[in-house]
């Protein structure tokens, strides 16, 4: 049987995990945009839709009082709202 406190701190880890690697894609998208000074192929959707679901995940973490949620989830935000603002930029 698993012990509830384990499967807690595992899940967390798990959380922040995957919202690191959410946020390092991203962040290679963004690299490449400023790169070729060029987001005409990159969808502008993808960050806004993403972004507004970390922000739901982010009320959700700080109703919960659950710091792996707000403190991965903030980064999120933050990310897709530079993303966006670096399609935005490079966009023709």
């Amino acid at each position: 049987m698993i012990d509830h406190a384990s499967y807690h701190t595992t899940l967390q880890a798990v959380t922040v995990a995957v919202g690191i690697g959410m946020n390092a894609g991203m962040v290679t998208q963004v690299v490449r945009v400023i790169r070729r000074r060029s987001s005409d192929d990159v969808s502008l959707f993808l960050p806004f839709i993403l972004g507004g679901g970390c922000i739901v995940w982010l009320l959700w973490g700080i109703e919960q009082l659950d710091p792996p949620l707000m403190v991965s989830n903030s980064i999120s935000v933050v990310t897709y709202a530079i993303s966006f603002g670096v399609i935005l930029r490079y966009r023709r």
